[in-house]
């Protein structure tokens, strides 16, 4: 049907004043335009939407009915204009975001779910993974925003800014002969059986770069497929393991095992934001970074990242 919203406009407005001549007056046209796009409508419906007679108009059942879908049409038309517009300003729409344990026990998790709370039209579609896929997904753009342990080099494509800070501890059961130290050095877990987590994660691939630059012949005892595995593994006297300190501290009322500080630099790690470089991020993953940005601040008083930019 060859039917335009000028013309519907103008049918409204007639509906609405009773008359074409008023019609024409608030819509800047002639009282003929308005008449011709009425009698238009009229002969594309095959049907009168008026009675004209010399007080003005009166509209028909035809009229009435087209008047009501006309309205309905309208005001979808204003709610898709209002969601398009909210969508570009970033308050409504879906965010795709990948993250590793530690990112999500150290603080993102609940910032997440803060985001939710103040951000009801925004979706979060969170998938936890290991640190490298993070990256290829965030390169690939399959992924909006990734958290990971920034320890990794990083592939073409990818920029990263601070996030959180990450302690790694040794998770020793509570008889364990390395129990009662203080704290404790690369060297001295190399006489036990250590639990590794995950051959392809970043923090097995920094244990096995620490042991690489001591030249101690470090090797795994097991290898578990998570940081909870390993943990219980630990409770239960199979090894110790170096695990993210909020994975263990919680947890040593509840299962028999201690957290213990590692005394070296490499046990101190960066989470960090990765996003892909080269263009701008946009929508509500820009509403999203810019308010973990403001909330990692709060926090731990890290300096906001300057606005990204193509």
């Amino acid at each position: 049907m060859n039917i335009d919203f000028v013309s519907l406009k103008a049918f409204l407005t007639v509906v609405d004043t009773e008359s074409i001549r008023a019609a024409s007056d608030n819509l800047n046209l002639s009282i003929s335009a308005v008449s011709r796009r009425i009698s238009e409508l009229e002969l594309e419906f095959g049907q009168q939407l008026f009675t004209r007679h010399s007080r003005g108009v009166e509209i028909t059942e035809a009229g009435r009915l087209l008047a009501t879908h006309t309205r309905e049409t309208f005001a979808a038309l204003d709610m898709m204009c209002s969601d398009m517009e909210k969508l570009k300003a970033g308050d409504i729409g879906r965010v795709v975001i990948s993250a590793n344990g530690s990112a999500l026990v150290n603080g993102l998790a609940r910032h997440i779910g803060e985001f939710l709370d103040t951000h009801p039209n925004v979706a979060i579609d969170l998938q936890e993974q290991l640190t490298p896929d993070i990256l290829q997904h965030v390169a690939n753009g399959s992924t909006d925003i990734g958290f990971l342990s920034n320890t990794m080099r990083l592939p073409e494509g990818v920029k990263t800014f601070p996030y959180r800070s990450d302690k790694l501890v040794l998770a020793v059961s509570n008889t364990h002969a390395l129990a009662e130290l203080e704290s404790v050095r690369f060297s001295q877990m190399l006489e036990f059986q250590i639990i590794g987590v995950s051959e392809t994660s970043s923090l097995t691939r920094l244990l096995r770069k620490v042991g690489g630059m001591a030249n101690s012949g470090f090797s795994y005892s097991y290898m578990a497929s998570t940081n909870e595995i390993a943990r219980t593994m630990v409770a239960n006297n199979l090894g110790i393991a170096v695990l993210p300190e909020q994975f263990v501290a919680p947890y040593t009322r509840m299962l028999p095992i201690r957290a213990i500080p590692i005394a070296e630099e490499w046990a101190s790690r960066e989470i960090s934001i990765a996003v892909r470089s080269g263009e701008e991020i946009a929508g509500p993953a820009r509403t999203f970074f810019e308010w973990i940005n403001a909330m990692s601040q709060r926090d731990t008083d890290v300096d906001i990242p300057a606005p990204l930019a193509t």
